[in-house]
């Protein structure tokens, strides 16, 4: 028998738990630190000096309690409750509504990748998939010795 590692990955992505991750630390990236998955500080066009925000959205978000010091790319929650993940046979996919998405980037431009995990986030994924990886070619060593 052979194992498969991207196979094994694959499954295991699919659990709950990943993408859970996936989508938390995504959504982390924008909503704690207003950065892209390459950990660049997003602004949006109309910002001016060390802004990131126009005047009179500093104002509006002022009001509803959200930061104004980084871009969170929550204003509804929409975009943030459409992240879904999609496991590949290589990695994990983040995806987001696609009328939500096109709002976000009507004010910011689209060189920014705001869904995916910065390396950091990557780095703690692999640190996770490792574990359960290992518990699965256990398992599978286990049972091949047992045949």
């Amino acid at each position: 028998m052979v194992i498969d590692i991207n196979i094994l990955i694959a499954d295991i992505l699919k659990g709950g738990r990943y993408e859970q991750f996936i989508i938390e630390a995504n959504q982390s990236q924008l909503a704690d630190y207003g950065q892209d998955v390459k950990g660049r500080d997003i602004k949006t066009f109309k910002a001016r000096g060390g802004q990131v925000y126009a005047d009179y959205t500093i104002k509006k978000k002022q009001k509803i309690g959200q930061p104004t010091d980084h871009v969170t790319a929550f204003s509804s929650g929409k975009l943030y409750d459409s992240f879904i993940t999609k496991a590949q046979k290589t990695f994990a996919e983040v995806t987001a509504n696609k009328k939500s998405l096109a709002q976000f980037f009507e004010n910011v431009d689209k060189s920014f990748d705001i869904l995916g995990l910065n390396e950091e986030n990557t780095d703690k994924l692999a640190a996770m998939l490792q574990v359960d990886l290992q518990k699965d070619i256990d398992l599978f060593i286990e049972k091949t010795l047992q045949i």
